[in-house]
């Protein structure tokens, strides 16, 4: 089961990515655990997570397809 990540704002550049196509991740807890272990620095960044277009809970089963945003908040410029 894939997943496809977009990274939005300076996270873009943290990860150096925009998108990533992420596997065999059930939810979005574990989601996140996968992307903390991949970019450590997001650890310290605060954002919001949202998936097709919907601010969710990290418990949130993920199903093929899905489209996972992290949107960090405005930085003003």
């Amino acid at each position: 089961m894939a997943v496809n990540v977009v990274f939005m704002g300076s996270l873009i550049e943290l990860t150096m990515a925009r998108t990533i196509t992420v596997e065999d991740q059930e939810s979005v807890h574990s989601l996140y655990r996968y992307l903390e272990e991949r970019f450590p620095d997001l650890k310290t960044k605060s954002f919001r997570i949202l998936v097709n277009d919907e601010v969710i809970n990290s418990e949130r089963k993920l199903e093929a397809g899905d489209e996972v945003l992290l949107l960090p908040p405005h930085d003003g410029t």
